[in-house]
């Protein structure tokens, strides 16, 4: 299989866990593919998993994790990402069903001039 664009990020879990989560997009059918590995700190290796359970990843330069059930807006067992290759749009990988969707929330909620999917209130 040949890629146009792969990333990796560094996210730590709500329970201090190191994420590897692998971002790829696959050339021939165009679709973002996912893979998450935790770092088992005593074998120094990364293993992969299937389920972030309730929590939900944002991806960008300024990755994190959230607990989806204290909001009302976010999935659990999802990683939010932006889609550059679609305009700018926010993009969510749900992990069960291994399926792209687009948000059901408004997409003013984001300023796509800064970085971050979250700014403090000033």
């Amino acid at each position: 299989m040949s890629t146009n664009h792969a990333s990796q990020f560094l996210v730590e879990s709500l329970c201090g866990s190191l994420l590897l989560v692998c971002k790829t997009r696959i050339h021939i059918d165009s679709i973002w593919r996912f893979e998450v590995y935790k770092l088992d700190w005593e074998k120094s290796e990364w293993e992969k998993i299937a389920s972030l359970g309730d929590q939900a990843i944002f991806l960008e330069e300024d990755s994190i994790c959230i607990q989806a059930s204290a909001s009302t807006k976010y999935k659990q067992n999802c990683i939010y990402f932006m889609d550059w290759n679609l305009r700018h749009l926010v993009a969510i990988y749900d992990m069960g069903n291994q399926t792209v969707s687009q948000p059901l929330f408004p997409l003013s909620d984001f300023d796509w001039r800064y970085p971050s999917w979250f700014r403090p209130e000033i």
